[in-house]
């Protein structure tokens, strides 16, 4: 089961808004990207390996003799 490139595309779009969002939330009040930056890094880490790494794994069948 692949991730159909609109989902990728949404999912992508809504966490660039969500966090476009977010800065300036912060920035209003006055605080500043070297206190959050690394955590957007991390969240954005988590949303590229979402994408990359497999979602389902094969079932490996081990018979009994």
């Amino acid at each position: 089961m692949s991730t159909s490139a609109s989902t990728i595309i949404t999912s992508l779009g809504v966490s660039i808004l969500l966090v476009y969002g977010i800065t300036k939330v912060l920035e209003f009040y006055g605080v500043g990207i070297n206190v959050y930056g690394s955590y957007i890094a991390f969240y954005f880490f988590l949303l590229i390996t979402a994408f990359v790494l497999p979602r389902n794994y094969p079932n490996i069948k081990v018979s009994s003799t």
